[in-house]
């Protein structure tokens, strides 16, 4: 019996002992020990375990534990060289391990590890286990630092301990990280890299992980929830003392988040007042800007849910709200999330910030995320499928502040990829919350730089104003001729690209004004001009409210501009085309071209005129640089009706050649000459055929004016100081003098008068129905008179008729004076027949 038992026990022993020889051996020699002296192997068993009984008791107690615990921490002091402390300790030998107030410092007597509680749940008998497992760790009041000045942190002293060969052999079970629950609360971790100039800050008032499954050995962590309440996690860069500049390059088929490769999924995650921070050491960024150089997110509450890391890509779906140092606010994020190495993505996205609302994807991709973000508008490109957003122009301020004042809100469609400094937006559409909208291709460049700034819009479907897109070209805003505030809401149908100093248009454009087709480009030097050129093509354009100018109206041109400047100073513009169609004074002329050049208040150029009633070739040169412009035009009419051009009531017709060389505003301070040659004047059926009529005005010695109207029947002198626009008041006031009762003094006070007047006629009846065709007569005439208003109104006139007639009155022999002052006025005359009709008449008639 004895023996079968201890084969029996010696099989058992060896099933349980078998991998170690030491044991196995001692549990054979107790097995022997037993089958030969079974009681007093009874009584030394029974012995040995009261006496473990009593071991267990004693060591259970807080004294005995803690006595423990300090010969351990000053074992360990004495082999690290450094301070460890354990204010109390409370353990069971089974399952678990409570430490308070423990401190360990490096070996520059700094802080490495600082827990006012640290508590440990492990398997129960584990002594019983191959591996140990640890079910729950809980923390509190923890300060970690891990620092370092040189290739080597604080710590290493502590792995070359617990890894040196001693350890290593001693060390004959395996702690296994199979948690359960994880509980932290007032955590701070302090990664210090003066080295590699890298400082990082991880902080959390509590922590609580509800584990499933973390058994890190399998590389599987499934987690039921983490709730995070005041979450902290800082980057902060900076220049470190390794002057190498190593960059550490990964290994191919190495993993960037996950080199250990974990399989990593939880349910949920709760943020409450997160923070996150990451800049540059001594970077201050203005405030009120997004500076990727010193990014800083608070206030972050949201949660994560259904997160999964396989291999190195994370997949979650968020609902997130946050604040940026700058102002900016995420006020909801909802997405389905996916972060690579290289990308971060954000699908079914929902985002509503300070003012805007943004779906439906975006993605941003970069080569590292820690290094780009420093440069977010040139590092950070981004892709965006945007449906039926509300952007304000506030928020995009934030990344973008030459914008900051615009103040405009956009509903915008289209598919964005770029950089924020340089981007394109396919099938884009965007409309303000006024009257300007947008679509086409659009590609802009250097964004962030408001004097860099450049915008295209490729197949563009455009309405705007002058108001609003003189924010982008704000030298619009200065242009007060021509009128381009007249032109309303323009409608613009092309291409288009502008920058703050430039703008080219080439497409179909209406406006309030009418239409036009341009091909033009525009430019708004600084410190200079603008600068025009291209080819333009109008429609019923009204370009005298354009260009302010009452007796102009729609015009249909089709020609190309070229030159600078729209101030008559400084302009220097070229003009070649053709009018299908201008008006001017009511009147539609037509075929009209035009080739000229207005440089410096000069004006050179050809005009040709093919209209039913207006036909006429002439070079015309006119200086405007001088008080008084100069007119040098010399042209060939070869006819003008002047009824149908609206420019006279009857029907008059005219033809000749013109030869006009004179300076002056207005007929009173004109001066020079102006001449028609072989012309032809039809009045009303009648014509007349003259060889020459010239207007020839100059000023003698004196400053004394001498004006002459001469043609071969006829010639007209006035001479002296005179204004004959002045002419009509200036016998209104002598009138009014004789006959105050029945005229009436002139409005407006009227300059001095001191000239004389001369006109002899030859055969000049056919130059009197030009007049009135009721006139007749009037050959051999003459007519002398003088008007002075210098001291008093004095005028006289002698006129000498052999024949005239009106309608059916006339006079034959008629000599008629007048002599005229302030007080009273004496005519005197002698007809030798008056004829009122055709058969009565009164001969001899004497008037004094």
């Amino acid at each position: 019996m004895k023996i079968f038992l201890g084969l029996l026990l010696g099989v058992g022993a060896w099933v349980l002992f078998g991998p170690n020889a030491t044991l196995l051996i001692i549990s054979g020699l107790l097995i022997l020990f037993m089958l030969l002296w079974p009681k007093i192997f009874l009584r030394v068993l029974i012995g040995a375990v009261a006496f473990i009984i009593l071991i267990w008791l004693f060591i259970q107690t807080s004294p005995v534990q803690n006595f423990i615990a300090e010969k351990v921490a000053t074992k360990l002091a004495t082999d690290l060289h450094t301070t460890v402390k354990i204010g109390h300790v409370n353990f069971s030998l089974f399952d678990k391990m409570d430490l308070d107030n423990t401190l360990i410092l490096d070996r520059n007597n700094d802080t490495l590890l600082k827990a006012g509680s640290l508590k440990l749940r492990i398997t129960d008998w584990f002594f019983f286990k191959k591996n140990i497992e640890l079910k729950y760790i809980g923390l509190e009041d923890a300060v970690i630092k891990q620092q370092r000045s040189d290739s080597t942190w604080n710590y290493q002293f502590l792995i070359d301990y617990f890894s040196s060969p001693d350890k290593a052999k001693n060390q004959s079970k395996k702690i296994v990280l199979k948690i359960q629950k994880i509980d932290l609360k007032n955590i701070v971790y302090i990664k210090n890299d003066n080295w590699e100039g890298q400082r990082t800050i991880l902080k959390t008032g509590s922590l609580v992980v509800d584990a499933d499954n973390v058994d890190v050995t399998k590389g599987v962590v499934l987690i039921n929830s983490i709730d995070m309440d005041k979450p902290y996690y800082s980057i902060e860069n900076f220049n470190g003392l390794d002057t190498s500049h190593t960059v550490r390059i990964r290994k191919p088929g190495t993993l960037y988040f996950n080199p250990s490769n974990l399989r990593i999924k939880i349910l949920s995650i709760n943020i409450k007042n997160g923070f996150f921070a990451s800049g540059t050491r001594g970077e201050i960024p203005k405030a009120g800007l997004f500076d990727g150089k010193k990014l800083e997110a608070s206030k972050i509450n949201g949660t994560i849910k259904n997160f999964n890391l396989i291999k190195d890509t994370v997949f979650a779906t968020i609902s997130l709200n946050a604040a940026e140092r700058s102002g900016f606010k995420v006020k909801t994020l909802q997405a389905s999330y996916k972060l690579t190495p290289q990308q971060m993505e954000f699908s079914n996205l929902f985002i509503k910030t300070n003012n805007s609302t943004l779906t439906n994807y975006f993605a941003m991709q970069y080569k590292d995320f820690n290094t780009s973000i420093k440069n977010y508008v040139d590092s950070i490109a981004m892709k965006a499928v945007i449906k039926n957003s509300l952007v304000y122009t506030d928020d995009v301020a934030y990344f973008a502040p030459s914008l900051s004042k615009w103040n405009q809100k956009f509903l915008i469609s289209g598919h964005f990829n770029g950089k924020v400094n340089n981007f394109t937006v396919k099938e884009l559409f965007a409309r303000n919350a006024s009257n300007t909208y947008a679509s086409g291709d659009l590609t802009a460049k250097n964004i962030a730089n408001r004097n860099k700034i450049s915008i295209a819009l490729s197949n563009a479907n455009v309405q705007t104003n002058v108001r609003e897109i003189s924010f982008i070209v704000p030298a619009l805003a200065k242009v007060k001729s021509p009128d381009l505030v007249a032109l309303g809401n323009v409608h613009f149908v092309g291409d288009f690209n502008t920058t703050l100093s430039k703008i080219n248009a080439k497409g179909t454009l209406a406006s309030a004004l009418g239409g036009m087709y341009t091909d033009l480009s525009m430019a708004f030097p600084a410190k200079a001009e603008p600068v025009y050129s291209g080819s333009l093509q109008t429609k019923q354009f009204n370009l005298g409210k354009f260009l302010s100018i009452p007796d102009i109206g729609n015009v249909s041109f089709n020609g190309k501009v070229n030159g600078s400047s729209f101030n008559l100073d400084k302009i220097s513009t070229k003009i070649n085309g053709s009018f299908a169609s201008l008006t001017f004074k009511d009147y539609d002329y037509s075929n009209l071209e035009f080739n000229g050049e207005i440089k410096h208040k000069h004006f050179e150029g050809d005009f040709k005129a093919n209209d039913t009633n207006f036909n006429f070739t002439s070079k015309i040169l006119i200086d405007l640089s001088g008080d008084v412009p100069s007119f040098n035009v010399f042209g060939d009419l070869v006819n003008a009706n002047l009824r149908a051009l609206k420019l006279s009531k009857d029907s008059v017709g005219v033809t000749g050649l013109f030869d006009l060389n004179f300076r002056g505003h207005n007929i009173d301070d004109f001066l020079g000459y102006a001449k028609i040659l072989n012309a032809t004047v039809t009045h009303n059926d009648q014509t007349l055929d003259f060889d020459s009529l010239t207007l020839t005005v100059a000023l003698d010695s004196n400053n004394s004016k001498r004006l002459v109207l001469e043609s071969n029947e006829f010639m007209a002198t006035v001479e002296g100081q005179y204004n004959i626009l002045q002419l009509p008041a200036s016998f209104q006031s002598f009138l009014n003098h004789y006959y105050p009762s029945l005229i009436n003094p002139p409005k407006n006070q009227l300059s001095n008068q001191n000239f004389s007047v001369t006109v002899h006629t030859e055969d000049f009846e056919k130059y009197a129905k030009l007049i009135d065709s009721n006139l007749s007569g009037f050959d051999d005439m003459l007519v002398t008179g003088k008007i002075t208003t210098v001291g008093g109104n004095k005028f006289n006139f002698d006129i000498n008729v052999p024949a005239a007639s009106y309608k059916r009155m006339s006079i034959e022999a008629a000599k008629i004076s007048g002599d005229g002052d302030d007080d009273s006025l004496l005519l005197t005359g002698d007809i030798g027949k008056f004829h009122l009709t055709d058969s009565s008449y009164f001969p001899n008639i004497r008037n004094g």
